[in-house]
């Protein structure tokens, strides 16, 4: 007889199987290392103390690298059996720095590529950090909202694997092969509809980019020397017109303060500065960290890694680390091929210990673990700690002090002094930011 429904086991988010063939290899090649290590050190005996000292020594460095060979693992994701209405909010945080070196074309495929997620639009916001308050990186964003548009309904319609339209019209053009006749040739046009738009949003920024007065007012010293800047350029109010599951994400501009005597601390300030903006804002309780350079290669990569971080099995997980992908890279490239190793090798054997490092770009973590939560406390880690000891490590913002209680999720009025505020270069001065 069939248990009863209510009694049925949940059905797994994920699987992670250890990789027994490539351990065996490893395993294997790690035996035979060691046993002419050994060798050449016998034959070595002690006539030359130093030299034996110094092969011991590498003997040793050498086995505590294959600590991440040892044990590799393999893991798969269901995102199907995710509960849509169920998801929490998710914020979507990418970051630059220098308009020369990173093109504002490049930087806002990552932007778009992220608004067209396949998540709930009403529970999904990206920000954009702009740490050398370039005027060029706001108007780009800002078309880069109007394009998106457009852009994320046809991925919605159309189901694009490939949310990056510069790949995608590259031919990385996976779409759903579902419909008949009608469909393709609706298909059609729109692909057409869209690439045009998408060429007309290229064709503004390549030209605001030669405005020499536009470009020329982003000079060396400004980026290191200006004021805080906050914009919405879509609040969640005029963007959810067509509910949860088909409202656009809302695009925030930040540019943070910044002052030659202040240390920014690069990248890492910049974080920082977004979690407090955030905060006031959407407050979601999953953050989603790319570098601009760095696009999302699949619609589903935020629904994936939630199949991690909702597991009921474990609560203990403070991230999930996506392997980065390179494209167009030559023969004679001596640092991506080199990574791209590491991340099919040493990465899985580190996830079959306790989880691989933070690369810095792809990966979505729990806010409250990047606030210093501990795996074992509750859900509200911060609600019986005193207002002066919040204050203490977290500053003087009483709305990001607030937003440490809200609900995860939650968002509330935010005003322009408010997100000044927590930009500021000196907001850190005598908190345990950075700790």
């Amino acid at each position: 007889m069939a248990p009863p429904l209510e009694d049925a086991a949940p059905l797994q988010l994920h699987t992670v199987e250890v990789d027994q063939p490539l351990a065996a290899v490893n395993r294997l090649l790690a035996g035979l290392h060691l046993a002419l290590a050994a060798t050449a050190i016998a034959h070595r005996g002690v006539h030359d103390i130093i030299l034996l000292a110094a092969d011991l020594v590498l003997l040793f460095l050498w086995l505590l690298s294959q600590a991440p060979m040892l044990r590799p693992v393999s893991r798969a994701a269901f995102p199907g059996r995710l509960s849509r209405p169920a998801l929490p909010a998710v914020d979507v945080m990418v970051v630059t720095a220098d308009p020369d070196k990173e093109p504002a074309v490049k930087v806002m495929n990552t932007v778009i590529s992220a608004m067209a997620l396949d998540y709930p639009g009403g529970r999904l916001t990206v920000y954009l950090s702009d740490d050398a308050g370039s005027p060029l990186t706001l108007l780009a964003a800002r078309k880069a909202y109007a394009f998106a548009r457009a852009w994320v309904p046809f991925c919605r319609k159309y189901g694009v694997q490939c949310p990056c339209p510069e790949r995608f019209f590259a031919g990385s053009d996976q779409l759903d092969g579902g419909g008949g006749v009608d469909h393709h040739r609706e298909l059609a046009g729109d692909k057409i509809r869209v690439k045009n738009m998408y060429e007309t949003f290229k064709t503004g920024i390549e030209e605001a980019t030669m405005d020499a007065a536009l470009s020329g007012s982003c000079t060396k010293a400004a980026r290191h020397d200006h004021d805080a800047h906050v914009e919405i350029i879509a609040d969640k109010q005029n963007s959810n017109s067509g509910g949860d599951e088909d409202a656009m994400p809302p695009l925030v501009y930040v540019s943070r303060e910044k002052r030659p005597a202040w240390a920014h601390h690069f990248k890492a300030g910049a974080l920082n500065v977004l979690l407090r903006v955030s905060s006031l804002m959407s407050n979601a309780p999953y953050v989603l960290v790319l570098d601009c350079d760095m696009y999302c290669n699949t619609r589903s990569s935020a629904m994936e890694a939630m199949c991690f971080h909702l597991d009921r099995r474990r609560d203990d997980l403070a991230f999930v680390q996506f392997p980065q992908m390179f494209h167009n890279l030559s023969g004679n490239d001596i640092y991506a091929n080199e990574l791209r190793s590491i991340f099919s090798t040493r990465w899985k054997g580190l996830d079959g210990l306790r989880g691989p490092i933070l690369s810095g770009t792809g990966f979505c973590l729990r806010r409250d673990a990047v606030y210093g939560a501990r795996p074992a406390s509750s859900r509200d880690p911060f609600s019986s700690m005193e207002v002066g000891e919040l204050k203490t490590r977290f500053g003087h913002s009483n709305a990001h002090v607030a937003s440490l209680r809200r609900t995860a999720g939650s968002t509330t009025g935010v005003l322009p002094r408010d997100a000044a505020l927590v930009a500021s270069c000196e907001y850190e001065t005598g908190t345990r930011w950075g700790e």
